[in-house]
């Protein structure tokens, strides 16, 4: 299977603005990019809990902010992502502001844990 999936990816690569283009319609600058993406940089959330809710096996991650951090939706997305990938569960993320220093950004990021989207 995987010499299969090679000779595929090789095939389709090698005309990969076509393929994007066709795919998607309007698409330009396409430049390469490391597919390595192991060595990302080291984030750790605070906590990360197994739990259930509504009867739904989930995670909750809980972190604790004390400042204002507008990367705080994307940093949750993430470590969402790699619960999930490392759990194979859903996440439910919470952010604790101890101090009201301003807005609390909304995250774009949304995912179902029993009947509830979160």
């Amino acid at each position: 299977m995987g010499e299969v999936d090679q000779s595929f990816k090789r095939l389709f690569l090698l005309q990969v603005g076509a393929l994007l283009k066709w795919l998607l319609g309007e698409i330009r600058d396409i430049t390469p990019l490391s597919t390595d993406l192991a060595t990302e940089r080291q984030l750790l959330p605070d906590t990360l809990y197994r739990a259930a809710y509504q009867g739904f096996p989930c995670i909750a991650n809980v972190e604790v902010q004390s400042e204002p951090d507008e990367e705080i939706p994307y940093r949750m997305y993430i470590y969402a992502a790699r619960a999930m990938h490392e759990y194979g569960l859903p996440v439910i993320s919470i952010v604790i502001w101890v101090f009201n220093r301003g807005p609390v950004p909304s995250s774009p990021y949304r995912v179902w844990v029993g009947s509830r989207f979160l």
